[in-house]
């Protein structure tokens, strides 16, 4: 019979260590954080079963990196509450992870629900970079299982710990976060560009921009770079100043793409992919998604080739975009403004740009001339103020973005899904993410988040480590903020 009984015990350890490692969630972090063995423990004995008492979560982090890393591990306890979850308990615990060493946390709270959802996540404590290490539903005390670990990334006020009892009433009737259609919720953009890489009239747009607050492209014809000496670190600086990106505007300026017969092949090659090479050579910086083709003949051979690197070309003439969404990005309409271009004719793009909800872009050379046949391209410098002065009057309902950021926001924002993660009142996590290629899509669009009444003032919101702020604003009796999100970027945590 004690034979028996001594088996009976073994079996249940055996039983236990299966249910331990059962619940064990190895979960990869951020490259070089590893996060190793995870168990569930209740009064320091591994369990399936939740007993009222001390119950913690033992993980081990893995730091394979350089440099010490600082990881903050957090425990709590829920219950819910018409679908939103009401904070009981927490406990949290941080600790610094060596290079190249391994630390054994063990963060714990002391269960008092019968029915409860316990939750222990971690997250860099600087960058806010969530780790994922395991969840768990507790359902009459019994451990049920892990559930969906997107929604554990959730960084609370430190006043929490102190005052554990959350009211959810103010955020359960909150509207789901909704991606604005252009940046900062205006109701249209305008975009300049400027051709063939004319340094002294860049300039000039430069110190304008900066004065209205406008961004532009410059779509430069890459054979035309050695003209000016020293030529790459000249422009490098202008594009470092953040109010000018670079654009593709072929190799030569000399091949006339309709005309088929002119041209080989290799020539045509030469012109949209080499030109496109060198360019992402000499400014890697730059993310060279746009073109224009010269004198806007966009025949199918080239576009064939442009669509290799490029995800918009734009022509030289034609009128706005109407609406959000070009009908064809590989022939983006445009105004090529000459000298005696009428403000008036400027200003009215604009205009009907607000009232479409749609894109407005212009094309510029250089500046100076006289209206004749040989500089007739060259812009009235007066001219060209007394627009940018009228964009910038209107910036409200105008973005001023480049024709690079603007292509970027349209491709993103048509393929983007905001979530709420969860909602109390001290933080709102938002996921955002999109169909694109996140190495080369990485423009941050603006969510609009319904936030609570008792918040005020302004917002942060804080994502893979960087944090602006935002101005809370009233609508038909809520409260909102709009903030810019970069998708599958990590969530964004806004807070008080």
């Amino acid at each position: 019979m004690e034979g028996f009984e001594t088996m009976k015990k073994l079996l249940c350890m055996v039983l236990a260590i299966m249910i331990m490692f059962a619940l064990l969630i190895p979960v990869s972090a951020k490259d070089g954080i590893i996060c190793g063995d995870t168990f569930l423990t209740v009064n320091s004995v591994a369990s399936a079963v939740i007993k009222q008492g001390y119950a913690s979560i033992g993980t081990t982090f893995t730091n394979n990196t350089s440099e010490d890393v600082s990881v903050t591990m957090v425990m709590t306890e829920y219950t819910e509450n018409g679908g939103y979850k009401k904070l009981v308990n927490r406990s949290s615990e941080k600790k610094t992870v060596p290079a190249g060493k391994t630390v054994y946390a063990d963060p714990g709270i002391n269960i008092v629900s019968e029915k409860a959802l316990v939750q222990y996540f971690a997250y860099e404590t600087e960058t806010l970079e969530p780790i994922e290490v395991g969840q768990y539903i507790v359902d009459n005390m019994k451990c049920i299982g892990a559930k969906d670990n997107e929604t554990i990334y959730n960084i609370f006020s430190f006043d929490d710990l102190f005052n554990p009892e959350i009211d959810n009433s103010e955020v359960e009737a909150l509207s789901a976060p909704s991606v604005c259609v252009w940046q900062g919720d205006r109701a249209s953009a305008t975009s300049i560009t400027m051709d063939d890489g004319d340094y002294g009239a860049v300039l000039k747009y430069l110190d304008l921009f900066k004065k209205y607050n406008i961004h532009g492209t410059e779509m430069i014809v890459t054979g035309w770079l050695g003209r000016l000496a020293d030529s790459h670190n000249k422009w490098q600086a202008i594009f470092d100043t953040g109010y000018i990106d670079l654009g593709n505007h072929s190799y030569t300026h000399a091949i006339k793409y309709n005309d088929t017969s002119s041209y080989t092949q290799e020539e045509l090659e030469h012109d949209i992919i080499d030109s496109y090479n060198e360019l992402a050579e000499a400014f890697p910086t730059q993310s060279i998604i746009t073109y224009a083709t010269p004198w806007g003949q966009n025949h199918n051979n080239a576009i064939t080739l442009i669509k290799k690197n490029h995800y918009a070309n734009r022509s030289a003439g034609g009128d706005i975009v109407t609406g959000k969404t070009p009908a064809d990005f590989y022939a983006i309409p445009t105004v090529a403004v000459q000298y005696g271009t009428p403000v008036s004719r400027l200003n009215d793009r604009v205009d009907r740009a607000i009232a479409s909800g749609g894109w407005n872009t212009e094309l510029y050379h250089g500046i100076g001339g006289t209206g004749t046949a040989s500089d007739a391209y060259s812009t009235n410098i007066s001219t060209m103020e007394e627009h940018l002065k009228y964009i910038a009057s209107k910036s409200d309902k105008v973005w001023a973005g480049s024709f690079t950021e603007v292509v970027k926001y349209i491709y993103e924002r048509d393929t983007a899904s905001a979530k709420q993660l969860w909602a109390n009142n001290s933080s709102i996590g938002i996921k955002l993410t999109d169909g694109m290629d996140d190495s080369v899509f990485d423009y941050p669009l603006t969510v609009k988040v319904n936030l609570p009444l008792s918040w005020s003032g302004s917002v942060k919101c804080t994502q893979y480590g960087k944090t602006e702020t935002a101005e809370i604003f009233k609508e038909n009796g809520k409260n909102y903020a709009y903030v810019n999100v970069v998708p599958d970027g990590g969530n964004a945590v806004i807070s008080r």
